[in-house]
């Protein structure tokens, strides 16, 4: 990831997708960066598409979290293996869900 304080987007992703669901709060803590600087990256997920909200975490006394997911069905990325007698290829989401595969 990057320097702590200085996470992108992409490592919020990243954060989100190696530790499952994770609240705002969370993913604050993990990155380093504060509430506010977290909320404005995960309102560009949200409205990229890339993330979406999971529904409710456990209140510790306060407002229950919202918890926030990798959207299946989002992005993909194309994977290729060539060889000299063969070549495969692989289409996943963001989340690591195999979509298609050919060989």
């Amino acid at each position: 990831m990057a320097t702590q304080g200085r996470a992108s987007a992409a490592d919020m992703i990243q954060l989100i997708r190696d530790s499952g669901p994770l609240s705002r709060t969370e993913l604050a803590r993990l990155s380093g960066l504060a509430v506010s600087t977290v909320s404005l990256r995960v309102e560009e997920l949200l409205a990229a598409g890339l993330i979406e909200e999971a529904g409710d975490g456990l209140s510790r006394g306060g407002r229950r979290p919202r918890l926030l997911r990798i959207r299946s069905g989002g992005a993909v990325v194309l994977a290729a293996d060539v060889g000299t007698h063969h070549a495969r290829l692989a289409l996943v989401d963001l989340a690591g869900q195999l979509v298609a595969t050919h060989d």
